[in-house]
């Protein structure tokens, strides 16, 4: 993965990117679940790519294409503390 830090030609800024999108827990949460869905459509035979997968989600985060909803954001918080007895 050599030029996985590559954006048309030029670096992508990651620090831009985290900044983009509200923070690194954010930027990574976003990639995972964008990754796991581009994955899931290989499988079933709904995409094909011969792009390197991080490298696509890469591009598309910096192009503003995608961004992680609140919802989302929510869903990957951690669990509030139970009541104890």
């Amino acid at each position: 993965m050599a030029d996985s830090n590559k954006e048309f030609g030029k670096e992508v800024n990651m620090e831009r990117l985290i900044e983009q999108v509200g923070g690194r827990f954010k930027l990574t949460t976003l990639i995972q679940k964008r990754i796991k869905q581009l994955n899931t459509q290989r499988i079933f035979g709904q995409r094909q790519s011969d792009n390197d997968t991080i490298d696509e989600v890469l591009r598309e985060i910096a192009a503003g294409k995608i961004e992680l909803s609140e919802e989302a954001s929510k869903e990957e918080t951690a669990p509030e503390a139970e009541e104890t007895l």
